[in-house]
């Protein structure tokens, strides 16, 4: 019998991507999401064949109903974006915290056993290791930035599947995403911004050469996950995974300035460009990338190559703006 499955936040870009391979391997998949920033248009490939419910995770009558006969939950559902972070702080602790305390308590009744839970890996921050293992503390180094109020959601999902419910009752497994990308990310992160700069300050690729305000002049660095392994890495951790445990999610292959990306990215668009700084917002982290050792131990592999995932993205996101 296939296994049945729920995913909160289903139309986002992983929630969508991670019901594609679902299905490919038979599951029976149901997407749970208020349509507010995921899109419709991530599913259109998978027809009829993917139940979708409106709802919002805030409802915690309809996340009980919609958990009713899963056998498994990806929760993923969460406000993310760091510009949101700043702009809406109350709106991402509200749909981030009761969200995911509704899954939590849907376990007492609705009968699943196995619950993923998506974490991130803002968790981390003033690190003492680069690549991170998930033996870094997780802290929140400042209550009164707004920056931290979606880590300290994920601190806390963290807490509640480790703690909330007796071990035996559901098992959970916890992944920590390291910057995922790929086309159709969504408009609020790092490369798809860098592609809207370029597009808007060359008027529309018409100028050749253009100056590039970047904060900090680009010099922190992060580790990029292309969106087929993240899929990959959270099936492994779903399925061969142990319960109570935290994983990593990333590719630590290259750990890259975004000085650097956003000359890959000029370069991809035919630009030259010239780098200004601007400063960086109070509470960015320098240096992120992940060690994944543990999901190593377990046959994840990164495999995307780089350059040619980059490539398709910044293509794909060409087409959008320009």
């Amino acid at each position: 019998m296939s296994e049945k499955v729920l995913i909160t936040g289903g139309l986002g870009f992983i929630g969508s991507a991670l019901a594609a391979r679902l299905m490919e391997q038979g599951a029976r998949v149901t997407l749970f999401d208020n349509g507010q920033r995921g899109r419709l248009e991530n599913i259109h490939a998978l027809g009829k064949r993917v139940r979708f419910v409106r709802g919002d995770i805030r409802d915690e009558r309809a996340v009980t109903k919609v958990c009713r006969g899963q056998d498994t939950v990806y929760h993923l559902a969460a406000v993310n974006g760091t510009r949101y972070f700043y702009e809406r702080p109350g709106d991402v602790l509200e749909i981030n915290a009761l969200g995911t305390l509704h899954v939590f308590r849907a376990a007492k009744t609705a009968g699943f056993k196995k619950l993923l839970f998506s974490s991130t890996s803002e968790v981390y921050q003033n690190v003492s290791k680069v690549p991170t293992p998930e033996t870094e503390p997780v802290t929140v180094p400042d209550v009164k930035n707004p920056r931290f109020t979606y880590s300290s959601t994920k601190i806390l999902g963290e807490m509640l599947g480790l703690h909330y419910l007796p071990a035996a009752k559901l098992d959970v497994r916890i992944v920590r995403y390291h910057n995922v990308y790929g086309p159709a990310m969504g408009d609020e992160h790092v490369i798809p911004q860098l592609v809207e700069k370029c597009v808007r300050l060359s008027n529309n690729l018409k100028k050749r050469s253009i100056v590039l305000p970047l904060q900090g002049g680009g010099r922190t660095t992060r580790a990029f996950c292309f969106i087929d392994d993240a899929v990959e890495a959270t099936l492994i951790a779903a399925k061969k995974g142990k319960n109570r445990e935290v994983y990593n999610i990333g590719d630590p292959r290259e750990e890259l300035s975004i000085r650097e990306l956003a000359q890959r990215i000029a370069k991809r668009l035919g630009l030259s460009i010239r780098i200004t700084d601007v400063p960086l917002p109070e509470g960015s982290t320098p240096r992120r990338s992940p060690d994944i050792t543990k999901l190593r131990r377990l046959g994840y592999k990164p495999a995307a190559p780089a350059h040619r995932a980059l490539g398709a993205t910044v293509d794909w996101y060409r087409k959008r703006y320009a």
